[in-house]
């Protein structure tokens, strides 16, 4: 940030991973930095509780009798996974689910094999795992299966990310949801230049230039709406500095907020 400073180059900051004392001497956009335009960045407390919340409610369409019984598959030890933690465990606490144990995978599919399928032989009557990432999920799904549990059918299982791997799983319900969106912001963050270079500054109007959207989960019932990201994204094809010459696109776009991601 000193040396963009220093060079007066304008810039934009994603996720929101800083905080503390770090937060304390960096401050907020525009404060000590003139050229930190903004933030862009979605809420990880929020998005760790949908998914929790979407998981719940596959299970309870399909079991409705049982009780919800929770493990949970964090990533590493930081405030982005405890983030995720937190609006997981208070959402299930606010709803009648019991969370056994939380154990940290580090973004690990095979770790994350591992601890799953311990976790299932000490809790045998889990129908929920949570995880943190996509690759978590992939990883217990496996365990699921060769604990002879059935994906879908008496566990249900979730992770983060959005990828390729796991809408097709989700496609083929051998995991049951996957929440994302996030990969949008690089995207969003170029957009936001091009638009304060065309003079529409489209953090100025925000409260302490934030601009925060919402992720989306996919279940077996909308995945047919996001098949677009059963691939990955080419960001090489795509012409942001085409956008240069979109005044209109430009207005539109600077009169969105909350963002988006879809």
């Amino acid at each position: 940030m000193s040396l963009l400073e220093s060079q007066q180059i304008k810039f934009v900051t994603l996720e929101q991973t800083i905080f503390g004392e770090e937060r304390k001497k960096i401050g907020l956009a525009g404060q000590k930095y003139k050229h930190w335009l903004g933030e862009i960045y979605f809420d990880n407390h929020t998005a760790g509780s949908q998914l929790a919340k979407a998981l719940q409610q596959l299970k309870q369409a399909q079991l409705p009798k049982q009780e919800t019984h929770v493990v949970a598959i964090n990533g590493h030890y930081g405030s982005e996974s405890q983030a995720r933690f937190n609006g997981m465990r208070e959402y299930f606490e606010g709803n009648e689910g019991v969370v056994y144990q939380a154990v940290h995978a580090g973004w690990s599919e095979q770790v994350a094999f591992n601890q799953s399928k311990a976790l299932l032989a000490r809790f045998p009557n889990v129908n929920i795992i949570w995880a943190a990432s996509d690759l978590m999920a992939l990883g217990a799904s496996k365990a699921a299966v060769e604990s002879g549990r059935i994906p879908n059918k008496d566990i249900f299982i979730g992770g983060f990310d959005w990828l390729p791997r796991a809408i097709q799983a989700v496609e083929k319900q051998s995991i049951s949801a996957s929440i994302g969106g996030h990969k949008v912001m690089g995207a969003w963050a170029v957009i936001s230049l091009i638009l304060y270079d065309n003079g529409h500054d489209i953090f100025a109007q925000q409260k302490n230039k934030k601009l925060t959207f919402n992720l989306d989960v996919i279940t077996k019932q909308n995945v047919a709406h996001f098949k677009s990201h059963k691939v990955k994204i080419n960001w090489a094809e795509y012409d942001f500095k085409a956008l240069k010459e979109k005044v209109a696109l430009s207005h539109s776009i600077a009169g969105l907020s909350p963002l988006n991601p879809n």
